[in-house]
């Protein structure tokens, strides 16, 4: 069994979903038997199908007895960050890390490898103590950082590089490319030039996904 790998981002919709979907996919095709949980989810509206939901559909190609209770633990209607959510829907229960921890391992014994997709980006607040990386350290996960392409990532890749470094948090980081033409233009000669003094160089996920996956099964 494989150490969990928790999906945030540095900054929202950067492709949490889209990368955690095609990982899943990748390592199960090399044999390892990966499975998909979004313990919280914001913003769910009945008439459109959420990002729990078609992670759940993945999972059942290989478990197909998983239920969408299996995956995702704490649901709020708002499309905003669990704090604020939280207080439209009073009647909920507040997120316990602890019966996250419980409803993962559960999962994690029907598979070979879990990826945990979190909420936003790394430091959204859950409530008025914690924030969605506190769960990732809580879970001791292996961290994988998704940025985006688009202009305007640098400001989001550095602002969270510091903070991952100030308070020494190890994490991967891998470019979603959205936007190919512009990402060399604007943004790939200052990632070369970051990589040159990081630890664990960021990778373009389309682009390098091999290494990705070596670098993600390591302890």
């Amino acid at each position: 069994m494989y150490r969990p790998i928790f999906i945030s981002a540095t900054n929202t919709d950067m492709g949490k979903t889209t990368v955690a979907l095609q990982l899943a996919q990748l390592y199960n095709d090399k044999g390892i038997k990966t499975l998909l949980a979004k313990p919280i989810e914001t913003g769910i509206n009945t008439q459109e199908q959420g990002d729990a939901q078609v992670l759940l559909e993945a999972n059942q190609h290989i478990d197909p007895d998983l239920s969408l209770e299996d995956i995702s633990f704490y649901r709020f209607v708002l499309a905003a960050s669990p704090f604020v959510a939280a207080r439209f829907e009073p009647h909920l229960p507040p997120i316990d890390f602890k019966h996250i921890e419980k409803k993962l391992k559960a999962l994690q014994e029907k598979c070979d490898l879990l990826i945990i997709e979190g909420v936003g980006g790394l430091l959204v607040p859950l409530d008025e103590k914690v924030r969605i990386v506190d769960l990732a350290l809580y879970l001791k996960t292996k961290l994988l950082l998704v940025s985006g392409s688009k202009l305007g990532m640098l400001n989001d890749l550095l602002l969270n590089l510091h903070y991952l470094s100030s308070n020494k948090i190890p994490c991967q980081i891998a470019i979603n490319m959205q936007d190919n033409r512009n990402y060399y233009q604007t943004s790939k000669p200052y990632v070369d030039y970051l990589n040159s003094s990081l630890k664990d160089p960021i990778l373009v996920f389309q682009e390098q996904q091999d290494l990705l996956l070596n670098r993600l099964l390591e302890s």
